[in-house]
């Protein structure tokens, strides 16, 4: 944080997921991608090439083997908190929701898989806390450019107690269903080469 961001962090105005949810029915953000983390309104990285041809392997990866009871949808926010609403790449529910509210989005999930390029900081240092807080259990960052995976497990209040980092050929268990990181990196860096 710059040496102006720290002298105006006091008096900053955080916004709640309400304000947040107002601004967007105003039709505040069109044609912007952003997400609210920690009360602050931040855009999201562009999607390239990889990052696109990775959430669709995914998704269909993950969606032809899930069990019955559990769905995802890419890009699906989660009430996270009062003042976050992050959005992940994808995000592993119980179909039922148990936990939606009035806002009809889930309240947590089973596994959240951020993919980046450039938003390291935010997807490794930024989110763990937010994700969580949520009781996610588990959280991925897909590093497509260096080609691995940090995998966040054991949440507590402050971030998760466990990461590891899995690279080809390792295999991960996504709520059951096996995702080959040599398949995942070939599809979505095969036009990179």
């Amino acid at each position: 944080m710059s040496t102006m961001a720290q002298a105006l962090e006091p008096d900053v105005h955080r916004i709640t997921r309400a304000e947040y949810r107002t601004l967007h029915e105003a039709g505040y953000f069109e044609d912007r991608r952003v997400e609210l983390l920690e009360g602050v309104i931040v855009e999201m990285q562009a999607m390239g090439k990889p990052h696109i041809l990775a959430m669709a392997w995914l998704t269909r990866h993950v969606v032809r083997g899930l069990r019955d009871g559990l769905i995802t949808n890419p890009a699906l926010p989660v009430a996270a908190s009062n003042i976050s609403q992050p959005q992940p790449d994808l995000l592993v529910v119980d179909e039922r929701w148990p936990d939606l509210q009035a806002d009809d989005m889930p309240h947590g999930g089973l596994l959240a898989i951020e993919l980046t390029w450039s938003s390291h900081h935010r997807d490794l240092v930024v989110k763990p806390s937010i994700y969580a807080g949520a009781g996610i259990p588990e959280y991925w960052v897909v590093d497509l450019r260096d080609q691995l995976v940090v995998v966040h497990t054991n949440p507590t209040t402050d971030g998760y107690a466990s990461t590891q980092t899995a690279t080809p050929p390792d295999v991960l268990d996504a709520c059951g269903v096996a995702v080959p990181l040599d398949e995942l990196f070939a599809y979505a860096l095969r036009d990179e080469a």
